[in-house]
């Protein structure tokens, strides 16, 4: 028997080395591939494999890689991080849904193009969002209409907002009480890039950069082109001035010996509603301000509790007063005439479409007391609120839905808006300050 010469047992030595390394080249990037029984999705924070071809990670199997949105049976919860770039998961949402389950300062809906960024992207689409404020950071978040997607745009902490207006989807006035002064301060601010303000990339969270508006204001109103109305008590009384959102060009343009009026400028440019706070121990007026002009114009008086939502178009109205039948909602026409809906509710839980045709508003079915609207303004009384729709013309109602029966909750509905399609309605709850939507039609 020959034996190996000591060429032959070197060389199978050698051969042996290399198909080991090769082996263990082959299991260490293969195993990604061929490994369906991993128990993590991803590499966990710290953990390090070497080099690899995926630096964020693979999925194993066929899971897929999670994003922070919620399940579509559960509720919305708006505490979580920003959702990475790039196409997101379009899961749909429920018909009724709860957006926020933190409480909210306000609310803007916008709409946007989306698509046909490059050459190779034809198709382009026009989605619909909400932006709002939450109360206890004064974060901006955003949902999309038609999806679960939520995600946080600023991060600029303003804690404890009582208040949220916006100008636009990137404009916002807030309002809060300053703890050291006890003063409500007014802050008017736009959303920018923290590295456009401070040199910082924080990708894409934003800062909210702006001006403080005097801090002896008492009510706000934005109008559709972006200027904004304020009111100020003084020693005979009080006025009415109108800046932009620097709050650099001021100009008065209403004085009043009474002090406490409460402006709605929000869908119209010319025409401003100037209406007396209502009380039941009070008979209450609504008087109408031509921006352009100035003269102020009688619209409603002598009416107890009274709250009146003028029309997108300024010709009429929903307005709410204490009767021998309690509180109730009428419509008062362009001839002045008031035509009773049958509705024991309040024009401040109403909405207009921009039709000036159709209006909804939010209903209690338990009972409106004698002392209101004192108490509900004041939280010591709350209801449980259905949706009806009102036909301008004739004062003719239906029912939309009920919250109770769509999800078992009760909510005291306010702060009433229509998307731009009129599609959906968004509202809040008064008890906890909620954001939530509803889908119309289907």
């Amino acid at each position: 028997m020959n034996m190996p010469s000591r060429k032959t047992i070197t060389a199978s030595i050698f051969i042996g080395f290399v198909l080991l390394f090769l082996g263990a080249l082959g299991w260490y990037f293969g195993a990604p591939f061929f490994d369906n029984n991993s128990s993590s999705e991803f590499s966990e924070e710290g953990e390090s494999r070497g080099f690899t071809f995926f630096p964020f990670g693979r999925g194993s199997g066929d899971v897929q890689p999670t994003f922070p949105v919620t399940d579509p049976n559960e509720s919305t919860n708006t505490g979580g991080d920003v959702l990475p770039s790039g196409e997101q998961p379009q899961i749909p949402v429920d018909r009724f849904r709860n957006i926020s389950s933190e409480p909210t300062a306000g609310a803007f809906i916008f709409r946007r193009q989306v698509g046909g960024n490059s050459v190779f992207d034809t198709g382009r689409t026009i989605e619909t969002a909400i932006r709002y404020v939450l109360v206890e950071s004064g974060h901006v978040y955003e949902a999309e209409e038609d999806t679960q997607i939520v995600k946080r745009i600023s991060n600029t902490t303003i804690p404890r907002i009582s208040e949220a207006h916006f100008a636009d989807f990137d404009s916002i006035i807030v309002r809060y009480l300053d703890p050291t002064t006890d003063v409500v301060r007014t802050f008017s601010g736009s959303l920018v890039s923290r590295e456009e303000v401070e040199g910082e990339d924080e990708g894409e969270l934003q800062k909210l950069s702006g001006v403080f508006l005097p801090e002896d204001i008492q009510d706000i109103s934005i109008n559709k082109s972006g200027e904004v109305l304020y009111t100020q008590k003084t020693g005979a009384g009080s006025v009415a001035i109108v800046t932009d959102l620097s709050g650099q060009e001021k100009k008065q343009i209403f004085s009043s010996p009474l002090s406490e009026w409460k402006p709605d400028w929000s869908r119209r440019d010319n025409t401003i509603s100037l209406t007396q706070y209502p009380s039941y121990v009070s008979h209450g007026a609504t008087q109408l301000l031509n921006r352009s002009t100035e003269v102020v114009t009688p619209f409603i008086s002598g009416r107890r509790g009274l709250e009146t939502l003028l029309s997108p178009d300024g010709t009429q109205a929903l307005v709410s007063f204490r009767s021998n039948d309690g509180l109730s909602l009428f419509v008062r026409n362009q001839d002045g005439r008031f035509i009773d809906t049958g509705l024991n509710t309040y024009a401040q839980k109403c909405v207009w479409s921009s039709d000036n045709v159709l209006a909804y508003c939010a209903v209690p079915n338990n009972s409106i007391s004698s002392e209101a609207p004192d108490l509900w303004y004041q939280g010591v009384e709350t209801y449980s609120d259905d949706v009806w729709r009102v036909q301008a013309t004739d004062g003719s109602t239906r029912e939309v839905f009920s919250p109770f029966s769509e999800a078992n909750v009760t909510l005291d509905i306010f702060d009433i808006k229509l998307s731009a399609d009129e599609r959906y309605l968004y509202f809040r709850d008064k008890q906890n300050l909620y954001l939530w939507s509803y889908l119309l039609e289907l």
